[in-house]
């Protein structure tokens, strides 16, 4: 057994998640999970609500069906200093143009990054960021529909967290006034909040 205060290392493959508190109780520290490069943490159809997640360099965090991340603790949703991390939604990177949005991930709990970082996101589903976040960080969106839910989601200094969508991406949100960020279109759509 694994108890709190432990560290899992996702070294190789995927840990998928299959009961809401397999990372510790609701709103605690839990256990600690970095998420390496190349490998996957997938919340498959269950929002965790314990632990302490860190994507380091060329790792990712997925939902699939259902997923989500919501610990009311703050600083357990964590992203490298200098690392280039992946948040999808779904298994494949299919274009949300003309596709559906069976899958989503929503993180509830705001990103905390440790220092500069980029985060791409990408799936056939819709990725919700609906947590303030701490510190700053370049967005992508590669594939898929990313909804904010936050005016700080992207960053604590908006101006600081410049986002690009790509071709096959989207961007909407779902909150009262503007989005600071500053936002490029490549290709991708800024779209209704749905």
């Amino acid at each position: 057994t694994i108890g709190a205060g432990a560290t899992i290392n996702v070294n190789a493959g995927v840990l998928r998640l299959a009961n809401a508190t397999a990372l510790g109780a609701a709103n605690t520290a839990g256990i600690n999970v970095n998420v390496n490069n190349g490998t996957v943490l997938e919340l498959a159809n269950l929002t965790a609500t314990g632990g302490r997640i860190t994507l380091n360099d060329g790792g990712t965090i997925r939902g699939t069906a259902a997923g989500g991340f919501n610990n009311g603790l703050a600083g357990t949703l964590r992203v490298a200093e200098g690392a280039t991390v992946n948040i999808n939604s779904g298994a494949s990177t299919a274009s949300f143009v003309g596709g559906g949005f069976g899958d989503s991930l929503t993180l509830t709990t705001g990103l905390t990054f440790l220092g500069a970082a980029n985060v791409n996101v990408a799936g056939n589903g819709r990725v919700h960021l609906n947590g303030a976040a701490t510190g700053n960080a370049t967005w992508n969106v590669n594939n898929g529909l990313l909804l904010l839910g936050h005016v700080s989601a992207l960053g604590a200094t908006p101006a600081s967290s410049p986002i690009t969508v790509n071709a096959g991406g989207g961007l909407g949100a779902s909150i009262v006034g503007p989005i600071m960020n500053p936002i490029t279109l490549n290709g991708g759509a800024l779209v209704g909040a749905n």
